[in-house]
């Protein structure tokens, strides 16, 4: 008998999100999907561009980020003061929580691999905020 409440919490969760956007008067369908695509892609880039474990160390390396980086923060910008802002908060709070209960085993940075390793990290972090952006609606 427990199982209806269960399916109830998010859709009670959902129903709190209704209060949190500027001017909307319930939380529909689309902004839902809209809301989890963001989500997904926010999980990918919080992680790729605050990397527990780092390839590299070297200044040249780490410097490949910035654009994303700077896409990132135009996002966020973009996003300030709605609902997404919100899902982009506790994607990073669930990161940092995350990371402050567990531990990863890092290996060795700065490899023959790394440049390659980097270059897959920085394709799947683009796909991300490309998934972002086309949720928050931004061409």
């Amino acid at each position: 008998m427990k199982k209806p409440m269960i399916l109830a919490l998010p859709l009670l969760a959902l129903g709190a999100c209704d209060g949190m956007q500027s001017g909307a008067s319930s939380y529909s369908v689309d902004a839902a999907t809209a809301g989890a695509d963001f989500r997904y892609g926010a999980r990918e880039a919080v992680a790729g561009l605050d990397p527990v474990c780092p390839y590299s160390e070297e200044e040249e390396q780490l410097a490949r980020y910035e654009p994303l980086r700077t896409r990132m923060a135009a996002l966020e910008e973009r996003v300030a003061g709605t609902a997404l802002a919100i899902d982009l908060a506790v994607v990073r709070a669930d990161y940092e929580h995350y990371w402050t209960i567990n531990d990863a085993p890092c290996g060795e940075t700065d490899t023959a691999e790394t440049e390659g390793q980097i270059d897959g990290e920085l394709e799947k972090i683009d796909n991300a905020l490309t998934r972002m952006e086309a949720a928050a609606g931004v061409t």
